[in-house]
């Protein structure tokens, strides 16, 4: 087993604390049990990055996976760019939000989906969530038809 660091060891416990699923806090506190510091390095050491596709991954508990915490936080940090780029107008132009099939225990895209739609709303956007699976395409055309400022299309990998 690799040792845990403290800084690893705060990681794991902010995950457990913040983290709203129960599925995803038993699998990193599973690895703290069991004093797995390189599974625990590995979800925990770094976030996913968005990159061509977006913000992609598989499906699992730690920062470096697709779960109900990365969509939360990555959703919130959505909004604070679009407020520091478009402005209050955002809120209003709002955004359009698809997914799709995928699904990994108690981890889905229509979860992740309508997980990103009540941070906006809460915080005061027009949302458009799409009513069942759509291809990514159909995301951008929303966008453009309604006149959106953004669109989001969930999708993730389901195998971890």
């Amino acid at each position: 087993m690799t040792q845990i660091s403290t800084a690893l060891l705060g990681s794991a416990l902010d995950y457990i604390k913040w983290d709203p699923n129960i599925e995803t806090r038993r699998e990193i506190q599973l690895l703290l049990d069991k004093k797995d510091g390189a599974a625990l390095k590995q979800r925990l050491g770094a976030r996913l990055q968005f990159g061509t596709a977006g913000l992609r991954g598989p499906m699992g508990g730690g920062y470096s996976r697709m779960n109900d915490l990365v969509i939360l936080q990555t959703s919130q940090g959505l909004i604070k760019y679009l407020l520091e780029t478009v402005g209050e107008g955002a809120k209003g132009a709002g955004l359009v939000i698809g997914y799709d099939h995928r699904k990994f225990g108690s981890l889905s895209s229509l979860n992740f989906a309508r997980m990103c739609a009540a941070v906006f709303l809460r915080q005061g956007f027009q949302v458009y969530l799409l009513e069942d699976f759509v291809a990514t395409p159909l995301v951008a055309f929303a966008v453009r038809k309604l006149g959106c400022c953004c669109g989001v299309m969930v999708t993730a990998s389901p195998t971890s």
